[in-house]
């Protein structure tokens, strides 16, 4: 018979830390773009939305997925950003900073994700 889900709550502190920093990387994300440009990219909103709802689901293949996506989206940002500084074109102080501070986020839950305690969680919640 298959245990109980454990609340949020009862989650492990690395467990809890990765979680909330791929929440708080897609929400900053998301937000800082809305702000940047004035409108919401739907594909990067459905899968800010997959991503979040991934990880919560305590699946082991989705903890590898969100590992594998937030460091895609670290290097998508960085390639968008090395971009910027290399068109010659006008930057702003909050454009970059914005993106820099996103590429900290995503690397840093990618990180999280990586360690042995979020690992042994993920696998315990499926055994």
């Amino acid at each position: 018979m298959r245990q109980a889900r454990p609340k949020f709550k009862e989650f492990p502190s690395g467990v809890k830390r990765a979680m909330l920093t791929v929440f708080a990387a897609w929400c900053f994300f998301i937000g800082y773009n809305l702000f940047i440009t004035g409108t919401v990219s739907i594909f990067h909103l459905t899968m800010g939305m997959l991503v979040c709802f991934a990880i919560f689901s305590l699946k082991t293949w989705t903890r590898l997925f969100v590992i594998i996506y937030n460091i895609i989206m670290a290097f998508m940002i960085g390639f968008e950003l090395y971009y910027l500084l290399n068109s010659g074109g006008e930057i702003t102080l909050s454009l970059m900073s914005g993106k820099i501070f996103s590429i900290i986020l995503f690397a840093l839950s990618s990180f999280f994700l990586f360690s042995d305690d979020v690992k042994s969680f993920f696998t315990e919640q499926n055994s």
